[in-house]
């Protein structure tokens, strides 16, 4: 029983440091205890059913939570002047002739 802790317990070192990326990786993990728990409750007959039901309200709770507060994190990201991935708010630097990626900003070359 202990043993379904462990994939959890690898997760919370990254969890505990705010690491935005952990959360839908968690997130995946917990959909494995929904569907656990949802396997156990329904043919079982046992002293397993009655943990089957807050193992399944549980997971489906860490589930809904991992995603708001992703979503969460995500919009304050957006919303940040430094923008998504950036440190500081410098602005970007020109791009080289030609290497645009546009055909209608690329100047002619010159021929010599």
């Amino acid at each position: 029983m202990s043993l379904k802790v462990l994939p959890l317990a690898a997760a919370l070192p990254a969890l505990a440091h705010g690491r935005v990326r952990a959360y839908p990786w968690c997130s995946m993990l917990v959909l494995a205890y929904l569907a656990e728990g949802l396997v156990r409750a329904t043919p079982d007959r046992g002293p397993g059913v009655p943990l089957a039901l807050p193992e399944t309200v549980l997971a489906a709770f860490a589930f809904t939570a991992i995603l708001l507060y992703v979503r969460a994190a995500r919009r304050r990201l957006r919303a940040s002047p430094a923008g998504p991935g950036r440190a500081c708010a410098a602005p970007p630097l020109p791009a080289a002739p030609g290497h645009s990626g546009h055909a209608a900003s690329r100047a002619p070359r010159a021929t010599r």
